[in-house]
């Protein structure tokens, strides 16, 4: 085969006829290109999966083939390849990823490999501890195990799993960050999505969220997912100057409601920075204009709801207003936050209350209802003008 290449075949035919029965051995006598390899199983009626492209790389086979028929192009084959380094992307990939060492066996349409390596130059390092494929004529089917060897960094794995179709959804854009993981991936042979379950730890990332002017910052955090269910504890971050800590968990989907549940808690908070920095007002819904992040957001507002949602907060303060030891629980959907709950101590004595805010509008309404107890009124009007407005 070329000028370099060599392959021992061997063939034995049961009988002799018009369309006889053959059957036959093949092996390499040393590694040779991927390249021949694959233009020899085109030849035979076995294409690469089109989900994998092969960059480079060498392998060396054994194939036993049985029930040949030459007249009508029907056999069985199976048999075992090894390869030394082989480099693969995804049709929409930009990434290359490395693969060594491979030990497969195959028998038909199946294909089975355990233990071997997959590696971004640069960008860590994975070890699939099992694999299961199978080519039928619906689609490429698979099932994978896979685990980190050391951290991995989270922006480059992330685009060469995009181009297999996993994605965050576009509200979400990750710029930095390091991650380890196990996890577990399948695709049913003629779906186009995939389902997985992954547990791992995600460290100094840096997040950017539609409707957000400033990035959300991760110092650490735990995560399990499982296909569009994410739930994220002992979360460590930072915000508009304020450190949160707590657990979250939501759904991850590009349509439908984006349901979130968290129990935050954080130490100090600048209520009119937040104003400043949460654009919540219509036009960034996407209404054919870009948003934050310079793609439309698809209504990333109007689709959350916000299910038994709390936050605790140390200290908070709005304009000259300061309240401490704060207590929220909340909910929201259709772009309308509801806080059933907003407890607080304030200026000597303590506050119970309840707010509805209405995002619809360029300016959120708010209605509140509230009463407090054991207050010092006079430092509360100094420092609140809008009551002393009104009074």
């Amino acid at each position: 085969i070329g000028s370099r290449n060599s392959i021992d075949l061997s063939l034995e035919a049961d009988r002799l006829g018009s369309d006889p029965s053959l059957r036959f051995h093949a092996e390499t006598r040393q590694p040779m290109p991927v390249s021949e390899i694959l233009r020899i199983a085109v030849s035979l009626g076995f294409p690469p999966p089109a989900a994998l492209r092969v960059e480079s790389g060498n392998a060396s086979f054994q194939i036993e083939g049985r029930d040949l028929r030459l007249k009508s192009g029907r056999f069985q084959i199976a048999g075992q390849a090894d390869v030394d380094t082989l480099t693969l992307s995804a049709p929409t990939g930009a990434e290359k990823v490395l693969v060594s060492p491979l030990h497969m066996k195959f028998a038909g349409d199946n294909i089975q490999a355990n233990r071997f390596h997959l590696s971004l130059p640069g960008a860590g390092k994975l070890e699939v501890t099992e694999l299961t494929a199978s080519d039928h004529p619906a689609g490429f089917g698979f099932q994978a195990r896979i685990r980190t060897m050391e951290p991995l960094q989270a922006v480059r794995w992330l685009d060469f799993a995009g181009g297999f179709g996993l994605k965050l959804p576009q509200e979400v854009q990750l710029k930095n960050g390091s991650f380890t993981l196990t996890a577990e991936i399948k695709r049913a042979a003629g779906s186009k999505t995939m389902s997985y379950s992954a547990a791992g730890r995600l460290q100094n990332a840096r997040i950017h969220c539609a409707s957000l002017k400033e990035d959300l910052t991760v110092e650490q955090a735990s995560f399990q997912a499982e296909d569009n269910r994410m739930e994220i504890r002992a979360l460590q971050a930072q915000w508009a100057e304020t450190r949160l800590r707590g657990n979250l968990q939501g759904n991850l989907t590009s349509k439908g409601p984006v349901v979130l549940q968290f129990q935050l808690q954080a130490d100090k908070v600048d209520m009119d920075r937040w104003s400043e920095l949460l654009d919540t007002s219509p036009a960034a819904e996407g209404k054919g204009g870009p948003s934050v992040s310079g793609t439309s957001d698809s209504g990333w507002w109007k689709r959350l709801r916000i299910e038994n949602g709390s936050l605790a907060i140390a200290e908070a303060k709005s304009k000259k207003i300061e309240a401490s030891d704060i207590r929220i629980l909340s909910g929201m959907q259709d772009r309308i936050l509801t806080i059933g709950k907003l407890d607080c101590r304030l200026y000597g004595g303590t506050h119970q209350g309840a707010l509805r805010l209405d995002f619809h509008h360029q300016k959120p309404l708010f209605t509140y209802q509230g009463k407090g107890q054991d207050m010092d009124v006079g430092r509360f009007l100094a420092d609140s003008t809008l009551y002393r407005d009104l009074l």
